[in-house]
């Protein structure tokens, strides 16, 4: 079974300062468990994929959970060539450990009867963010919950809900940054600069408010609305989110602000990964050749 990357549509930086965050599965790019292809001699991949993995059940037999798990099956399996076969690029902010986590916890956590995913998600999103934190030092759980349900989540007002995104209005696209990135460090550097009550003003009167405006427009596939909101949020992530954006795409962030032809932000925490855009028409690779359709 794959599980699927996700993509941070909306929330990004502004989900910590309360703005309501919308997340998606991004099946372009996905991973599943699965076996050496030659026991006696396996790729690169596979072993540095399957030590990791080592290191994960370690961290688990070391850990105090509530959480019931296979712990004797998953160790059997690595002892036989198990790693997890995936896509996903790494640094991306795109869910490589989140989809992981969802391919482990589908396989290897054991859930009473009575648990049914989409009758609680808030629980299980809390054991995600708990199986996730051994990949980051603090997990909220919502990147693996994406990946394990399969299917797009709003997050508002601490609710967890599963809504039906369609983007056909919007032409979303990616970018590819090409460049790895560091999560941790970014939000570091977020946070100081939010000690700064000007800028604390302006992302919570500003940005927090274009995010929401552009997930209801979203959600009501209200096209006007949405393209006049996220022109403001571009333009607000080039002005007071400009450290986390890689300097060599400054111009065509402003391009796109110019031209009114498309509009980029972040997505996720910036600096490399992905660049999402969002184009007024659907002939969006006749101005950016490379871009990646969602």
């Amino acid at each position: 079974m794959r599980f699927s990357s996700k993509i941070l549509l909306f929330g990004e930086y502004s989900v910590l300062h309360g703005s309501d965050a919308l997340l998606m599965p991004f099946p372009e790019y996905s991973g599943y468990f699965d076996f050496y292809s030659d026991y006696h001699n396996p790729s690169p991949k596979e072993l540095t994929s399957n030590q990791s993995l080592l290191q994960f059940r370690d961290y688990l037999l070391n850990s105090i959970t509530n959480l019931k798990i296979y712990i004797e099956t998953f160790s059997s399996e690595l002892s036989n060539g198990l790693y997890f076969n995936s896509n996903i690029p790494i640094g991306y902010g795109s869910g490589s450990s989140a989809a992981l986590v969802a391919a482990f916890y589908n396989r290897y956590v054991v859930r009473s009867a009575s648990h049914k995913l989409d009758k609680h998600l808030i629980k299980t999103k809390d054991e995600l963010a708990e199986l996730e934190s051994f990949f980051h030092s603090k997990s909220s759980g919502f990147d693996p919950l994406v990946s394990l349900v399969n299917n797009p989540v709003l997050s508002r007002k601490g609710n967890i809900v599963p809504v039906e995104v369609k983007l056909s209005k919007f032409h979303p696209f990616l970018i590819d940054t090409r460049i790895e990135r560091n999560t941790a460090s970014l939000v570091a550097l977020f946070n100081e600069k939010m000690r700064d009550k000007h800028y604390q003003s302006i992302m919570q009167n500003e940005l927090v408010g274009y995010s929401n405006s552009c997930i209801d427009a979203v959600l009501n596939e209200d096209a006007n609305r949405f393209f006049e909101n996220i022109q403001r949020l571009s333009g607000s992530q080039l002005t007071y989110l400009a450290d986390m954006i890689p300097t060599e795409y400054v111009p065509l962030w402003q391009q796109g602000l110019n031209t009114d032809k498309f509009y980029l932000k972040l997505c996720g925490a910036g600096v490399g990964g992905f660049i999402l855009g969002f184009a007024r028409k659907a002939n969006i690779k006749s101005i950016l050749p490379n871009a990646i359709m969602i």
